[in-house]
């Protein structure tokens, strides 16, 4: 099954091209989603302001469909969306490495305190 989170970057990868109006605003709504999950996620995990954190806080910001964000030059909207999805793939691949390094961690913690 392929990951939401991976399917949120190439959303943004893709909205790079002239698309439809209709297409940017449903890239809102499915980018604020998964900006939220991933945060809450990753809060959740650590319990702590990390940069990960911060970083799908600020996507939610900009990408907010009830508050939008109007920034006028195509070419800033392109960096937005390409550093968006970088973080998106990022997260998606190599951050889950760590988290689950984390989960090994605490359980072979208890486990040897338990003994």
């Amino acid at each position: 099954m392929i990951n939401f989170f991976v399917i949120c970057a190439t959303l943004l990868f893709l909205s790079v091209f002239p698309l439809p109006t209709e297409y940017y605003v449903i890239l809102k709504v499915i980018i604020s989603i998964g900006a939220i999950t991933a945060s809450l996620r990753e809060w959740k995990m650590f319990q702590k302001l990390t940069v990960h954190f911060l970083g799908f806080i600020s996507i939610l910001v900009v990408f907010n469909p009830i508050f939008p964000v109007e920034i006028g030059n195509k070419l800033v909207w392109v960096l937005i969306d390409f550093c968006a999805g970088a973080l998106f793939i990022y997260y998606s691949f190599f951050r889950k490495v760590s988290i689950v390094n984390k989960i090994k961690f605490k359980f072979r913690k208890r486990t040897s305190e338990e003994l």
